[in-house]
């Protein structure tokens, strides 16, 4: 049996050409079939057509190296049938998914299938993005045979398939034509001859020729648009004519083993290109602009030279809208930027974000090009869109070159806080040298001293405060505030040695212990801040706040130095520690400290649930009947709030009045607060003494039972309290038989008037 004939190049690109004719066909039909295609089928369209043109292409150039015997590195061959290779498998599944469109619209797959077409365009974006990838890995091969063929040539490959998807595309989106459709025909009848070995060496044979036998067009001497075109439009913009588009890209080192980078100063290059543009060679303006950009971002000063002298603008912006001076910075090319800036180029540009090369130059931090700039008319004020001093913080040395020539700080209010944000030690130390002042706030709020210990920079901290930095100037917050609320307290005494008052304004030992800062705290009380100040805000002082934190350490700091619970901070002292039992027994210990002054804080300690709190103010010799505000009794509070514990003790070993009003009197409150089970207050002030007749602001507990329409309640009022007072009278001088006899209640008035079904019976 005879070996199996290995595929050779061409037989990979034609089968590659003859699977693209397939898909091509596949598309046609789900085209005329489809109502609505799947979202991005049509960019998804557009990137085939335009992978299988470069295929074309490079068929065409195999086939007219045949007839011319022309040979290729085996490099070159290599590497295309590797990619021929990846091609023809996108291919593959490119035409088995849009079968499954097809079977989709046509019904077939059952619901799983129609399901997972909800997922189709994810699918469709990813062959897409691996087409590109394709294109962009073929088109430097494409680029070397169309020198040789030209495009029309590459057309000639076109199958049937692949014309009616261009001519069904072009029908359905009349104004966007697709990339394989435009043409650009030839200039001249004669192509270029290619290059004999006599004329290069091996190495450049996959370069245009210097000399031509006839003068070419542009379209011989770059790509067509149609390789240009991306991805998302159907027809190429000017904007799709990109610089990178242009150039060689690094994978013609794959191509060929002899290639060689350009130099940064390529006399090649140069060479070719001021042969070719002495030879007649016209190129539009956006050749031109597009070549100057590649030969700056080469770095090749000779080449930019040639090219402005044969007329390109050294102003003129490429489609991308960057200047060769802006593509001189970003490619840091000291000699193009003199090139240029000697030929006239602007150098205060600006390009459509508003920046200018300055600027581009200060963010790289390249002060030989901004040096450059400057000496060739660039303005060190202009914005662009910001001031050039504010990115100049980044780089002191930018910043430095910036203020010797003329760059002016005033225009600048708060860069010295920028630099201390950037912990620029060095820049701060320019703007000091340039005579910046350290105590200007940046947007009225932040100075570069509180900016510096926020950040912990303390070389900056430091250099400010030798420089003439104030410890006393207030940023959002004073220095020395800073340092407690960043936890910043090593710089408190370096402040302090600078001038920095601790006493003004009142308040920062309160703001030590409200941020639990011991150390603050301490260093504080030892430079003799006044544990008493009140804060401005809130008039808070360091001793509640340590009670509403339920620091019992801060509060026995506080206490031992001089912390007096009688000095109202947030609320009293005393008032404040009820909710905890154990503070509260240190401060009621505190000498000469009378409780009594304190209206209302045992209501305030039964609110809190505290019975502890309770005993121990009692003990201390407050009265249990004492209300808070004039109103709220202990007892009352106690009802209110469900704590039966709380008011068994007030009852039985405080000996609280069961008549004494609070709110209201404790038995109606009781009564108000019943659930309709749990009935054991209810019998506790009963049996400890409460009076159901006795009225308080027009109304009594037989009154509240006859509102609730309580059977149960109200027998056991009449059982426990004894009889009911019917000529008793409310607010208004009505007695309570006249308001009970109006209530239809007859169980009720059965209670009351257990010898007659009336009250008129009765009398």
């Amino acid at each position: 049996m005879a070996p199996t004939r290995k595929e050779t190049t061409i037989d990979l690109c034609k089968r590659v050409n003859a699977q693209g004719n397939t898909v091509s066909i596949r598309m046609l039909e789900y085209l005329s079939s489809s109502k609505e295609p799947v979202r991005g089928f049509f960019p998804l369209a557009t990137a085939f057509l335009d992978l299988a043109r470069i295929v074309w292409s490079i068929e065409a150039g195999i086939n007219e190296s045949f007839k011319t015997r022309k040979t290729y590195p085996v490099e070159i061959t290599q590497e295309l049938d590797t990619r021929f290779r990846h091609v023809y498998d996108e291919f593959v599944v490119l035409g088995q998914m849009v079968s499954k469109f097809i079977d989709n619209d046509n019904g077939k797959g059952g619901l799983g299938k129609r399901m997972r077409m909800m997922f189709a365009d994810s699918e469709v974006d990813k062959v897409r993005m691996t087409l590109l990838k394709s294109s962009e890995s073929l088109k430097m091969s494409s680029a070397i045979f169309r020198w040789t063929i030209g495009d029309d040539h590459a057309d000639e490959t076109m199958a049937i398939g692949y014309a009616g998807l261009i001519a069904a595309l072009e029908r359905l989106n009349p104004t966007k034509t697709t990339a394989a459709t435009r043409r650009t025909p030839p200039s001249s009848t004669h192509r270029p001859l290619p290059p004999s070995k006599s004329d290069y060496d091996q190495s450049e044979t996959l370069l245009p020729p210097p000399r031509l036998t006839s003068r070419p067009s542009l379209s011989d001497l770059r790509p067509t648009a149609s390789d240009l075109a991306n991805a998302n439009g159907m027809r190429p913009t000017p904007s799709d004519f990109k610089h990178e588009d242009l150039r060689m890209s690094p994978d013609v080192t794959h191509l060929h083993s002899e290639w060689r980078a350009p130099s940064v100063h390529s006399g090649g290059s140069c060479r070719v290109v001021e042969q070719l543009l002495s030879n007649g060679v016209k190129l539009d303006s956006v050749a031109q602009a597009g070549l100057l950009r590649i030969a700056v971002d080469n770095r090749d000063p000779d080449t930019v030279s040639v090219l402005i002298h044969y007329g390109a603008d050294a102003n003129g912006a490429d489609s991308d809208g960057v200047s060769p001076l802006f593509a001189a910075t970003q490619a840091a090319s000291v000699d193009c930027a003199r090139v240029l800036l000697k030929n006239d180029a602007d150098a205060n540009f600006k390009d459509n974000e508003g920046t200018t090369a300055l600027f581009k130059a200060i963010q790289a931090g390249r002060t030989d090009i901004m040096a450059v700039l400057l000496d060739n008319g660039a303005n060190p004020n202009l914005p662009c869109p910001k001031h050039p001093l504010w990115p100049s913080c980044y780089h002191p040395e930018a910043l430095a070159l910036l203020l010797s020539r003329g760059a002016d700080h005033k225009r600048t209010p708060g860069i010295m806080e920028l630099a201390s944000s950037l912990k620029k030690l060095e820049s701060v130390k320019v703007l000091i040298g340039a005579g910046v002042s350290p105590n200007v706030r940046k947007d009225n709020s932040y100075t570069p001293l509180a900016s510096a210990i926020r950040d912990n920079s303390a070389d900056i901290v430091t250099y400010l405060l030798e420089h003439g930095a104030d410890p006393n100037f207030k940023a959002v917050e004073f220095p020395t505030y800073k340092c407690i609320t960043h936890k910043r307290t090593h710089f408190l005494p370096q402040l302090v040695a600078a001038g920095a008052d601790l006493h003004t304004p009142k308040g920062i030992i309160e703001t030590a212990v409200a941020h639990k800062d011991k150390d603050a705290l301490i260093y504080l009380l030892d430079q003799g801040v006044n544990p008493n100040d009140r804060c401005p805000e809130g008039g808070a002082t360091a001793l509640t706040t340590a009670i509403r934190e339920n620091n019992l350490e801060f509060v026995d700091l506080l206490l031992k130095h001089g912390a007096n619970p009688a000095v109202r901070g947030q609320d009293w002292p005393l008032c404040m520690a009820v909710k905890n039992p154990t503070v509260l027994k240190r401060l009621l210990a505190f000498p000469g400290l009378n409780p009594r002054a304190f209206r209302g804080c045992v209501e305030m300690a039964v609110h809190a649930g505290q019975l502890e709190s309770v005993k121990l103010l009692l003990g201390a010799g407050v009265s249990v009947e004492d209300k808070n505000c004039g109103v709220f009794s202990p007892l009352t509070t106690a009802i209110r709030e469900g704590h039966k514990s709380i008011v068994r003790f007030l009852l039985d070993e405080a000996n609280a009045d069961p008549n004494a009003p609070g709110e209201h009197l404790p038995l109606v409150k009781a009564l108000r607060s019943y659930d309709g089970q749990d009935m054991e207050v209810i019998q506790m002030l009963l049996s400890r003494g409460a009076d159901i007749n006795r009225m308080h602001r027009g109304w009594n507990a037989v009154l509240q039972a006859v509102e609730n329409s309580d059977t149960e309640i109200l027998g056991l009022l009449v059982s426990l309290g004894g009889p009911v007072d019917l000529q008793a009278v409310d607010e208004t001088g009505r007695p309570v038989i006249d308001i009970v006899g109006d209530r239809d209640w007859e169980e009720g008035l059965a209670l009351l008037f257990p010898k007659s079904s009336s009250p008129k019976g009765r009398s």
